[in-house]
């Protein structure tokens, strides 16, 4: 659990070099969160695919071990897989992740070059703390706004 605010502590830092260490550490949480929504993702995926492409061709099979409560069963853990998929958002989450993870290594890099908006810049390091900044805060505003999507559908459903 610490790992997740390790970086959204006090925001004082001493030096450039101090900043950008910040930006490399929520460049590594950011990727590591985006690698794990979407290892969950590709397995929910492959296990929901998996199963139902077998119901047709265990339900044409002759074997005898076979009975209706197995292929209900079968397409049964297939519907909780897609309810899981569904439940957790995750290929959502990997997407966002994974684009603010990109968006701030492009900034980091254009910072490093000294290219884009950094070019020719007096104050290029705090030019480079409010893009990095205004990009995390776009990541919050996503994910208040996944929230409400989530809590409007649980009041239509109710």
């Amino acid at each position: 659990m610490g790992e997740h605010y390790e970086f959204f502590g006090p925001c004082s830092f001493a030096d450039e070099q101090e900043y950008c260490e910040l930006v490399e550490k929520m460049v590594l949480y950011y990727d590591r969160r985006g690698k794990h929504y979407k290892r969950l993702y590709l397995v929910l995926s492959g296990v929901r695919l998996t199963l139902v492409a077998l119901i047709p061709l265990l339900a044409l099979s002759e074997c005898r071990l076979l009975n209706p409560y197995t292929l209900t069963a079968i397409s049964s853990f297939a519907l909780i897989a897609e309810g899981f998929l569904n439940l957790t958002a995750c290929h959502d989450k990997w997407k966002s992740y994974r684009r603010t993870c990109d968006k701030l290594c492009m900034e980091h890099r254009l910072y490093i070059a000294g290219v884009g908006n950094y070019q020719q810049k007096k104050n290029k390091l705090g030019e480079f703390a409010a893009r990095c900044e205004s990009i995390m805060n776009d990541e919050g505003i996503r994910w208040e706004d996944f929230i409400d999507k989530v809590a409007s559908k649980q009041k239509e459903g109710d």
